[in-house]
C-alpha cells in the first residue's frame, strides 16, 4: 500500500500491515496526521483515488474506529464536501438496521475533511471476488441480506445509488454491513445533490434511468437494478457492463441485455438465472418493486440462503466502529462537519432568502415538546435560547437540565451525587443559588438519601408532568431482565442521532451484561452530545452498585480498574465532580489510604458532600472490602466518625489519627 505523505505529498510505501513510518523517508515529517480531533491514527487500512481509510482509537475512551482522510482541499471545496456530509449524515440518519454503517462524526485535520465512522472487522466482497465467484448458495444468501438493508432504507425514505461490492462489507461471522451513502437521496427531496450533468454513480453498475434521466429520476427499483448486477457478479465473477472506458460501460448499461449467470457456470440454477434476469430489465416497471420483494425471490431460488441471524437478535450487539473501504467509493459518508454545512440551524426563510431567527416563544414551545417526546439535550438546547424572552422560559431551562443530566444517573439506580456531571453549567445557568425559586434547580435531589428517594424528588421538583421521565425513571423497580426489556423499548422510540438514544442502549446492555456494548454506546452518546455523562455512566456501571444489603463497589481486576481511572480522570474536575470522586472511589480500591488523593472529595459541590459522605459510609458499612479508604474519603467529604459504631469501630487506633485530622482539616 502507498499514500502521500502530509508534509510533502510524495508516495510513501506502507508495510502490507498498514502499520504508519515514525517518518517520511524523503522529508522526515509525519506521514500521516497525529491526531484528528480526539482520534489518534494507529494503522492504514485501505487507500483509494479518494483518500486514505485509518484504524484509530478515541484517546480518552479507547474504543477503535475507521477515519476516513479525503485529499487537501481550498475552502470551496471544502464547503460542497461539508454539505454533502451534512446531506448524508441526515440520510443515514433516519434508517435504524444494523446493517447501516453509521457515521459517529467529522471534522478537519488542517486543510482534510475526514470522518469517524464505525469499525467492522471483515473483507469487502471486492476483496472476496480477488478469489473467484462465490458459492452459489453464499452469493444468494449475500444478496438477499445486502437487499434487506437497502429494504430498511428504503422504508425510511433513502435510496442508495451506489450499490457495488466496494461498499459492501463482510464480517467474519457472514454478516454484511452496507457502506457508503455518500450519494444517497431522499425520497420526496428535491434538493439538488450534485452539478447539473455529473454522473451519480458507478457507471457500471448504475440503472438506465440513472444515465438517461439523470439522478433525480431514481426511486427504488434503481437499487434493484444494482442488486442484480452485484448478484451476477457473486456468481460469475465479472460484472455483466464492464467497458474498456467509462463510455463503453455507459453504453452496455443503455443497450446490452447480458446472457444468464447460467452460461458461464452451470451451478447456478434456472430459477435463480430468473432472478437476476427481472432485476436487471432495462425498463424499471419490470424489475422487482421493492428490494424486500428481490430478497424473497432469491430465497425462494435457492431455499438455504436463509439468513444466519434475524437482524432483531443483532442489534443489540452492533459493531461500533466502520470498515475500511470507504474509500474507495465516491466522497463518502459523513456527519456534519462543524461549519455551515454541518450546523443544525432553527431559522426558516423568509421568502426573499433571508433567515429569519424563531422567537423565544417559539423557542419555548419546541423546547417543550422536545422535553415531552424524551430529546432532553436538544430541549435543554433551546431552553437556554428561550429563557430570556419567553415567559417561564427559566423553569423551561430548569426542567430540561434535571433531565438531561440527572435523570439518567437515577435511572442507572446510581447515587444522588452522581447527578454531579455537568456542574460548571449548572453554575453558568443558575448561579450558586439552592434556592426552590423560578429558574433555578431544586435541592430536594441533593438532600435525597437513596436513589429511589432522588427519583421521585426529581419528578417532583419538574415545573410539568413529563410522562417519559416518569416510565425511564420508573425502570429501576423492574427485574433486570424486564429492566433490559424496558430500556431497549425505550431506546427504539428516540432518534438515533441523539444522545438519549444510546444513554438507554447503554444501561440496557449493562443489564443484560454487555460489558463491550457498553462501552460502544457510552463512545456513541459521547459523540451525539451526552459529553462526560456518558463516560461517567460506563464507569460506575462497572463499579458501582446497590443491591438489598446497600452500597457497594465491585471488585475489579486491577488493568481494568486502571482503564476506567483513566478514562473517566479526563474530565475536568470543575465541569464534572463526579468522574473525579468515583476516581478516587477507584483508588480507595486499589490502594492504601494512606496513598489516596483526597482532593475531589475535598472539591466536591458543598451541597452534595453529606449525600456523597453518607453513601461512602453506607458502603463501609455493607463491608466491601474496602472500609479503610472509603472511610477516609467520607471523612474528607465532611462525615464525622463515630467510633463507637459499626463501620468506624472497626478501624485501628493506629489509623484514626488520619481520620480525624481530615475531618479537622474540612473544619
Amino acid at each position: 500500500m502507498q499514500i502521500r505523505c502530509s508534509s510533502c505529498t510524495r508516495t510513501v510505501a506502507i508495510a502490507e500491515t498498514g502499520e504508519l513510518p515514525a517518518r517520511c523517508p524523503h522529508c522526515a515529517g509525519a506521514c500521516a496526521p497525529s491526531r484528528c480531533g480526539p482520534f489518534v491514527p494507529l494503522r492504514l487500512v485501505a487507500t483509494g483515488g479518494m483518500g486514505e481509510v485509518y484504524l484509530a482509537r478515541h484517546q480518552e475512551l479507547g474504543t477503535e474506529v475507521a477515519l476516513k482522510l479525503l485529499p487537501a482541499m481550498p475552502p470551496e471545496s471544502a464547503n460542497a464536501v461539508r454539505e454533502r456530509f451534512a446531506r448524508e449524515a441526515r440520510l443515514t440518519a433516519k434508517v435504524d438496521h444494523p446493517g447501516v454503517v453509521k457515521v459517529l462524526g467529522s471534522d478537519m485535520a488542517g486543510d482534510r475533511p475526514y470522518l469517524v465512522l464505525e469499525f467492522v472487522s471483515g473483507q469487502t466482497l471486492r476483496q472476496r471476488l480477488h478469489a473467484g465467484p462465490l458459492p452459489v448458495v453464499e452469493a444468494a444468501r449475500l444478496a438477499a441480506a445486502i437487499a434487506d438493508v437497502l429494504a430498511a432504507a428504503h422504508a425510511h425514505g433513502v435510496l442508495h445509488r451506489d450499490v457495488k461490492p466496494d461498499n459492501v462489507m463482510v464480517t467474519a461471522a457472514g454478516e454484511v454491513r452496507v457502506l457508503d451513502f455518500g450519494i444517497a437521496k431522499a425520497l420526496g427531496d428535491d434538493a439538488p445533490l450534485t452539478r447539473t450533468g455529473e454522473i451519480v454513480g458507478t457507471p457500471e453498475y448504475m440503472a438506465p434511468e440513472q444515465l438517461l434521466e439523470g439522478p433525480e429520476a431514481t426511486d427504488p427499483r434503481t437499487d434493484v437494478h444494482a442488486l442484480g448486477v452485484l448478484l451476477y457478479e457473486l456468481l460469475t465473477g465479472r460484472s455483466p457492463f464492464r467497458g474498456s472506458n467509462l463510455f463503453q460501460a455507459l453504453k452496455l448499461v443503455e443497450s446490452l441485455v447480458p446472457p444468464p449467470p447460467s452460461q458461464h457456470r452451470a451451478q447456478v440454477p434456472g430459477p435463480l438465472d430468473a432472478v437476476v434476469a427481472q432485476a436487471l430489465q432495462k425498463h424499471r416497471d419490470g424489475r422487482f418493486p421493492t428490494a424486500s420483494r428481490f430478497a424473497a425471490a432469491v430465497r425462494q431460488a435457492v431455499p438455504e440462503a436463509v439468513p444466519r441471524t434475524p437482524p432483531a437478535a443483532r442489534w443489540p450487539r452492533q459493531a461500533l466502529l466502520l470498515a475500511a473501504v470507504l474509500v474507495l467509493g465516491a466522497v463518502g459518508l459523513g456527519l456534519l462537519l462543524r461549519g455551515d454545512g454541518g450546523r443544525q440551524t432553527t431559522g426558516q426563510d423568509d421568502g426573499t432568502g433571508r433567515t429569519v431567527e424563531p422567537s423565544p416563544e417559539q423557542e419555548a414551545a419546541e423546547a417543550a415538546r422536545q422535553l415531552a417526546e424524551g430529546q432532553w439535550f436538544l430541549g435543554l438546547a433551546r431552553a437556554q435560547r428561550a429563557a430570556g424572552g419567553a415567559p417561564g422560559g427559566k423553569r423551561l431551562v430548569a426542567d430540561a437540565f434535571l433531565l438531561a443530566h440527572w435523570a439518567w444517573p437515577l435511572a442507572a439506580d446510581l447515587p444522588p451525587w452522581f447527578a454531579a456531571t455537568a456542574e460548571r453549567q449548572r453554575q453558568h445557568l443558575f448561579g450558586d443559588s439552592r434556592e426552590p425559586i423560578e429558574g433555578t434547580v431544586s435541592p430536594t435531589v441533593f438532600a435525597a438519601a437513596t436513589a429511589g428517594e432522588a427519583r421521585a424528588c426529581l419528578l417532583r421538583d419538574l415545573g410539568q408532568p413529563n410522562p417519559v421521565a416518569d416510565e425511564l425513571l420508573a425502570i429501576p423497580a423492574l427485574d433486570a431482565a424486564a429492566q433490559a426489556d424496558a430500556l431497549a423499548s425505550y431506546a427504539q422510540r428516540l432518534p438515533l442521532d441523539g444522545p438519549e438514544h444510546w444513554l438507554a442502549r447503554l444501561l440496557e446492555r449493562r443489564r443484560r451484561g454487555d460489558l463491550p456494548g457498553c462501552t460502544q454506546a457510552a463512545e456513541l452518546a459521547w459523540l451525539h452530545g451526552a459529553g462526560e455523562l456518558a463516560v461517567l455512566l460506563d464507569a460506575a456501571l462497572q463499579f458501582v452498585a446497590t443491591d438489598p444489603g446497600g452500597p457497594r463497589l465491585q471488585p475489579l481486576p486491577p488493568p481494568r480498574a486502571a482503564l476506567l481511572r483513566r478514562r473517566v480522570g479526563a474530565a475536568d474536575p470543575r465541569d464534572s465532580p463526579a468522574s473525579h470522586l468515583l476516581v478516587l472511589l477507584l483508588d480507595a480500591s486499589q490502594l492504601a489510604a494512606g496513598e489516596l488523593d483526597l482532593g475531589p472529595a475535598r472539591r466536591f459541590p458543598a451541597p452534595m458532600r453529606s449525600g456523597a459522605a453518607a453513601w461512602c459510609v453506607a458502603a463501609a458499612t455493607a463491608g466491601t472490602g474496602h472500609q479503610p479508604g472509603l472511610l477516609l474519603a467520607s471523612c474528607a467529604l465532611g462525615a464525622k466518625p463515630d467510633y463507637a459504631a459499626v463501620p468506624w469501630s472497626a478501624v485501628p487506633a493506629t489509623e484514626r489519627a488520619r481520620l480525624d485530622q481530615e475531618v479537622h482539616r474540612g473544619q
